[in-house]
C-alpha cells in the first residue's frame, strides 16, 4: 500500500483492508464469474480508450465478486490512475452480472477519481476508501496527503444507499470532488 501507480494499473485492496475494518471479504471469484468479469472489464476499459494515452499495454482493471444480497452476483471493477498522472487516483464501477449499475463518481461524495481502495464488507455492501487532501490548493503530487475517508454503500436491489461515510471538515477535501 505504498502509493498508486501513475499508470493504468490496478490494485484491488480486498483482504488486508477488510481485515483492518474487521469485515468479512466476499472476494471469491467463481469459475462462473469469469465471463461476466471479462465483459465488465471490457466495458470499463472501453470508457478509457483502453488507456492508450497512458499505458501502451492497455487497461488492467482489478475485479472482485460478491453476492448482491438478492441471489445474484455483483462485480466491482476498479481502475487506478485513470488519468495517468498524480492528479487522479481511481474509480470503481459496479455491475450486477453484465449490467452496469454505475460508478463511484455518482455516489456521495461524488468523487470523479479519488478512489484509493475498494472492498466488499458483506452481501451487496461495498466500502470505498477516498483520498483526502489538506486543501483544494495542493499540487497533484500532494493529493491524498491527509489520509483517507471510507464510505460504505449497500445495494438495495435498485440503487446504492450510503450506510456510512462523511466528508472531512474544511479545508480538507476528498480528491476528485468539486
Amino acid at each position: 500500500m505504498n502509493g498508486l501507480s501513475t499508470r493504468c494499473r490496478c490494485r484491488v485492496l480486498v483482504a488486508s483492508v477488510a481485515l483492518l475494518l474487521g469485515a468479512r471479504a466476499y472476494a471469491d471469484v467463481l469459475p462462473s464469474d469469469r465471463a461476466a468479469i471479462a465483459h465488465d472489464k471490457a466495458i470499463v476499459s472501453a470508457r478509457y480508450g483502453n488507456c492508450a494515452a497512458f499505458d501502451p499495454t492497455g487497461c488492467h482493471p482489478g475485479a472482485f465478486a460478491l453476492p448482491d444480497g438478492f441471489g445474484n452476483r455483483m462485480y466491482v471493477i476498479a481502475l487506478w490512475g485513470v488519468a495517468g498522472d498524480a492528479c487522479y487516483r481511481g474509480i470503481a464501477y459496479f455491475f450486477d452480472g453484465e449490467r452496469l449499475l454505475g460508478n463511484s463518481s455518482i455516489l456521495p461524495p461524488r468523487s470523479s477519481a479519488g478512489v484509493v481502495g475498494v472492498h466488499a464488507v458483506g452481501a451487496g455492501k461495498v466500502a470505498i476508501l477516498y483520498a483526502v487532501s489538506t486543501s483544494r490548493n495542493v499540487s497533484c503530487a500532494a493529493n491524498g496527503n491527509a489520509g483517507t475517508v471510507t464510505y460504505i454503500y449497500d445495494w438495495n436491489g435498485s440503487r446504492f444507499q450510503v450506510i456510512s461515510g462523511t466528508p472531512p471538515p474544511p479545508p480538507k477535501w476528498i480528491v476528485g470532488t468539486f
